[in-house]
């Protein structure tokens, strides 16, 4: 399972006041072409997602929902590769010491064997996107 993650903050000079949103999108499909989505307001300004369990919960739940036929026995995906977006480096540490147990949390809260959650992997990869614009005038 593929979850990605982002917090937007609203620009400007009343940027403060107004709530940041978080979102996080999740695979639901072995092949990670179809998505759910989870959106949340929080504190303004804060990075570190703060709903980040109930999110993480929901999409897993609709991945389970979409692998298992009914009257099946629920099966977590075996792996989650969590991209976070949006993050500085000084933030890194932050990150996984806040968000990596509310994932875990968050997929605890659907309640699977105890034998599932140890063999469950989950991968953290943090997204920088660095834009550089050079101009050159002959």
């Amino acid at each position: 399972m593929v979850l990605g993650a982002d917090v937007s903050h609203v620009s400007g000079a009343q940027g403060h006041l107004k709530p940041s949103l978080a979102t996080v999108t999740g695979s639901i499909d072995k092949y990670a072409t179809r998505y759910v989505a989870a959106a949340r307001n929080q504190t303004a300004g804060q990075e570190i997602i703060e709903d980040l369990a109930s999110m993480v919960s929901f999409c897993v739940r609709e991945y389970v929902k979409s692998h298992c036929p009914p009257g099946q026995p629920r099966m977590l995906p075996e792996k989650i590769i969590f991209y976070r977006d949006g993050v500085s480096e000084g933030q890194f540490e932050k990150v996984l010491k806040e968000e990596l147990p509310k994932i875990r949390e968050g997929i605890q809260q659907l309640g699977p064997p105890a034998a599932q959650l140890q063999r469950l992997k989950i991968t953290v990869c943090i997204v920088r996107f660095v834009h550089c614009l050079f101009l050159f005038i002959p």
